[in-house]
């Protein structure tokens, strides 16, 4: 259920963008919301509950004043504003890369070269989701139509997909006698990486 949400979120982004429909709109940000706090809302926490019944009276009538295609594009900018400042942090003198540290903790020590490179990877996301908050930031202007708007979140995301798919491939031409992971373990391995261990503090503390 929770992946059915997250994944009817872009759908329903792209034809609200697509007829400027804001009940869609709204859908899609409870969507979106519902698959972020699905797990909390599923064990019946009072805060979770809280959240999505208010969102849903906001969202209501933001769709009623046709305000919810300006807050739909929220999301596409406060994601990867937050990852910016996770990745482009771990950057910081005397902090670790976070690729880096997340390669650390999951494949063993990594050889020189492979440090370079995961931290040439940490700066090739950085630079990516910057791009994504700069142009997220453009079509909040009045000035910019709609469908623009629809056109830049509709582009990047999928840009983002190829890269983190083409490094995976890029990474094993570059270092074939490393350990990697398979793909699927690749995967695991990233949405993983948001829980706090002492290997990857390093990432975030001088």
């Amino acid at each position: 259920m929770q992946i059915a949400l997250l994944i009817g979120y872009p759908v329903l982004v792209f034809f609200a963008g697509n007829q400027s429909n804001s009940a869609l709109a709204s859908a899609a940000l409870l969507f979106l919301l519902l698959g972020i706090v699905f797990h909390p809302l599923k064990a019946g926490k009072t805060g979770a509950i809280v959240a999505v019944l208010l969102a849903s009276v906001g969202l209501a009538v933001a769709a009623y004043l046709h305000f919810s295609l300006w807050l739909m594009k929220l999301p596409a900018i406060a994601f990867p504003l937050f990852l910016l400042v996770i990745f482009a942090g771990s950057l910081l003198p005397g902090r670790e890369a976070l690729v880096t540290a997340i390669g650390e903790h999951a494949r063993g020590p990594l050889s020189e070269n492979m440090r370079r490179y995961t931290r040439a990877v940490t700066i090739l996301w950085s630079v990516l989701f910057l791009v994504m908050v700069v142009v997220g930031g453009v079509t909040l202007l009045p000035s910019v139509p709609e469908w623009q708007a629809f056109v830049a979140h509709t582009v990047l995301y999928p840009v983002s997909g190829i890269v983190f798919i083409g490094e995976f491939f890029v990474r094993k031409l570059l270092f074939p006698r490393h350990d990697h992971p398979s793909f699927i373990e690749y995967l695991k391995i990233v949405t993983s990486a948001g829980v706090v261990r002492p290997s990857l503090q390093r990432a975030f503390h001088d």
